[in-house]
């Protein structure tokens, strides 16, 4: 019996470890905007906290504690910046690796239909080859009992 061959079948199977890789490489991106971004957050909140300190101890701080206060809010508001354009540069990351994710799996999506029409033709023809064989069989039967009764 004939088996069926997919003659794409190694360009299938690099497809699919290629989107195996993509969907790695996806994890790996959410999880360093993950990361970035709890340290934006972590940041921000520091900035506000130290917002609130400086608002409070206009009262009665003085003017040197006040320059440093605010020095360290400059510094702390720079880290906030550096932060956001991390986080954005990790999420920029997520959506190429999204991108590419879709890419393979449609392109995995391609040979995986045409693989099935292949071997819905190829059953077809087995199918049909099948049925050509009994029907021959059936002739050469039908002939030999034929033959058989005409002797008799």
């Amino acid at each position: 019996m004939t088996r069926f061959n997919f003659r794409l079948q190694k360009v299938l199977e690099l497809k699919e470890r290629h989107a195996q890789a993509a969907a790695i490489e996806l994890r790996i991106a959410e999880q360093r905007a993950n990361q970035t971004g709890a340290e934006r957050d972590a940041l921000a909140a520091l900035r506000q906290e130290g917002g609130e300190q400086l608002a409070a101890a206009h009262d009665g701080s003085t003017a040197g504690d006040l320059q440093n206060m605010s020095f360290l809010l400059e510094h702390i508001d720079q880290r906030v910046r550096m932060a956001d354009e991390s986080a954005d540069h990790a999420q920029l990351g997520v959506e190429g690796a999204q991108a590419v994710l879709s890419l393979a799996h449609q392109a995995t999506k391609a040979l995986d239909r045409l693989r099935e029409r292949q071997l819905d033709e190829f059953q077809h023809t087995l199918r049909k080859t099948d049925g050509l064989h009994m029907d021959a069989l059936a002739l050469s039967r039908f002939a030999r009992h034929r033959s058989h009764q005409d002797e008799s």
